[in-house]
């Protein structure tokens, strides 16, 4: 149970520094749901990067824990001895105490029914979303990425001979939580549902700084959440109402865009979201703060806050990182004429400080290939709509694109456009850049700095457009417009939640855990098997070897170009007799009614059950 204490003392810690470095103005509040993250991530570099010499180990796991919590002691003792600031910021009043309660009630129950149905089974809605998370958790915890690490490189699990750039920061957080002895299921439901419940808080922060009433800066994380099209049309077709598989947003029938659930697919199955998420919406509100209250905040705020998301979000998901550099370098040309722009200079200088640490991952070839690409978003398009760009976000956003595009303008005070159009321009520019093999893979960035400023934005507008009516019964038509256009744009996904949370599938069964056990006692964690590609494939997600190819929708989602790799498989399968084909393969795993059949002269059987058959090639 040594994670309970892992987790804890993680908390602690990010809260210290957070307190230690933030702006003595800053809410209490924000200072803990900015320190989850903030202590997740730091603490995770700190264990990676100790584990080139110490290994992941129990043992480490020990040290580790005991050294955050007596940091945190040092940090305690030390802020104990310097009177805090007593402001309105930092009052502390029921409602302050109520509204993260909420959300963290929220949360817990989310993650309980999505993460803990059972002990092999997981939503149907992100099958293979979450394959990548597994495979990366079982490659440091047993398998290719195990002991000693390397702080260059990373093996990709999913891909042999490939190195993953981002997308490992919360599996290696999660293998942390298993060396103490956390079960699978409890090292993804106890840091998710954390994070989520710092994000919400976070996010409604961010939204009070908009001068909205509190009730509408509460439902500011569940538009972010819930942003969707008109896939709720689908409900009046009974034959897609009663498709089991229907979540009303990633399958609209329309052939427009193979869109993502907001809550299942990029915050549940790609859960790296979870953690970058909190961390730049922490980010943008410190950012906001250093402009609304340039007089007041103190000179280690932004470079904290840069140092922290340079160090974290490389390892966390480099398409959010990436687009916040350009959301922070169209800020930083906004404040070339203002007094804080010394201040948001070392805020920039600690970024790259931090980033330091991630260089040699980020100058792999292949991933500099794939980021340095321009393609237009609407690409995928099945039907050519006369105004494309148009038609895209329409179908992912309903009238919320309308109202960030265009009618925002006429709302948002001087100090809100220095959130606002970075936004705008991010929105603009990776509509064009892609920052992946596939270009429907932006929708990372989109959620984190289009749709979280988006929601404030949103509920700003409409706010102001109906408090300007001057006639009561004017307010109370606007009011009404105002509750249709936000219904519209969210309640597929939420519809989508309401069918999918019982929706539950097993993605292996004992006899995978019987294969992935003998597998890893009896070959080498550098092994690289092939197999038939199915979605969460025992040999990467649970024994953590590597695959020399796995399912290709995987491999789409972890940011592969496949093709050649797709026929070098085909072609291994029907030549498998021939002894030189792939060298780099050690053994190949078929099923038992598989019509692939593997020459006993070149491979050498090892394994049988009812469901599979191990073969080694001889030597």
């Amino acid at each position: 149970m040594i994670w309970i204490f892992t987790i804890i003392a993680q908390i602690w810690f990010g809260f210290e520094i957070s307190f230690y470095f933030l702006d003595q103005m800053m809410s209490i509040i924000f200072i803990i749901s900015f320190g989850i993250p903030s202590g997740f991530g730091i603490s995770s570099m700190i264990f990676y990067f100790c584990s080139c010499i110490l290994g992941q180990n129990f043992v480490h796991v020990l040290i580790h824990t005991a050294l955050l919590i007596f940091s945190s002691l040092y940090l305690l003792r030390k802020r104990s001895k310097i009177p805090r600031k007593s402001s309105r910021f930092t009052s502390l009043t029921k409602n302050d105490l109520i509204v993260p309660l909420i959300y963290l009630f929220i949360s817990l129950y989310l993650t309980w029914k999505i993460y803990l149905p059972s002990p092999r089974s997981f939503s149907l809605a992100f099958e293979t979303h979450l394959t990548e998370e597994f495979s990366f958790i079982s490659s440091f915890k047993h398998g290719v990425n195990s002991g000693l690490s390397n702080p260059f490189h990373i093996h990709h699990p999913n891909y042999a001979g490939h190195y993953a750039v981002s997308h490992w920061l919360t599996a290696f957080h999660s293998s942390m939580l298993q060396i103490g002895f956390a079960s699978l299921k409890i090292s993804l439901f106890v840091p998710t549902s954390l994070l989520l419940s710092s994000f919400a808080t976070i996010l409604y922060l961010l939204a009070l700084q908009f001068n909205l009433p509190m009730y509408l800066a509460f439902l500011s994380p569940f538009l972010t959440l819930l942003f969707s099209g008109f896939g709720f049309l689908r409900f009046l077709d009974n034959g897609k109402r009663t498709n089991r598989s229907n979540d009303y947003v990633s399958q609209t029938g329309y052939g427009k865009y193979p869109r993502f659930h907001p809550i299942f697919h990029l915050f549940y199955g790609f859960r790296h979201t979870s953690l970058a998420l909190p961390l730049v919406t922490g980010v943008i509100f410190i950012l906001f703060w250093s402009i609304k209250y340039k007089h007041s905040i103190n000179n280690l705020t932004l470079p904290f806050a840069g140092f922290v998301f340079g160090f974290v979000m490389p390892a966390t998901q480099h398409q959010t990182f990436i687009g916040f550099l350009v959301f922070f370098g169209i800020f930083l040309s906004l404040q070339l004429t203002t007094k804080n722009f010394p201040k948001l200079k070392g805020f920039a200088l600690m970024i790259f400080f931090g980033f330091a640490f991630h260089i040699p991952r980020y100058l792999d070839f292949e991933f500099l290939k794939n980021l340095l690409n321009i393609e237009v978003q609407w690409k995928l398009l099945v039907h050519h709509e006369f105004i494309p760009p148009f038609s895209l976000w329409w179908n992912n956003c309903g009238v919320f694109i309308i109202i960030f595009l265009f009618l925002s303008w006429f709302q948002l005070n001087s100090i809100e456009y220095y959130l606002y159009l970075p936004s705008l321009g991010c929105f603009f520019i990776f509509n064009f850049w892609k920052l992946q093999t596939l270009v429907q893979y932006n929708i990372f960035l989109f959620l984190s700095l289009v749709y979280t400023i988006g929601s404030c934005v949103l509920l700003a507008t409409l706010y102001r457009f109906v408090t300007a009516a001057s006639e009561p019964e004017s307010r109370g038509v606007i009011a009404a417009m105002s509750l249709i256009a936000v219904i519209s744009c969210t309640i597929s996904a939420a519809m989508g939640v309401h069918r999918q949370i019982n929706n539950f599938k097993p993605l292996w069964s004992i006899s995978d855990e019987h294969l992935a056990n003998w597998i890893i006692e009896k070959t080498h964690k550098n092994s690289v098997f092939i197999a038939p590609m199915i979605s969460l494939n025992p040999i990467s997600a649970l024994a953590g070897r590597t695959m020399y190819m796995d399912n290709v929708d995987v491999l789409s989602h972890c940011g592969f170009n496949y093709s050649d790799r797709f026929l070098e498989t085909q072609n291994f399968w029907k030549n498998i007799e021939s002894p030189n084909i792939l060298q780099i393969v050690d053994y190949v795993i078929v099923l038992i009614d598989d019509k692939n059949k593997v020459s006993e002269e070149n491979w050498r059987k090892i394994y049988h059950t009812r469901d599979y058959q191990i073969y080694q090639r001889n030597k």
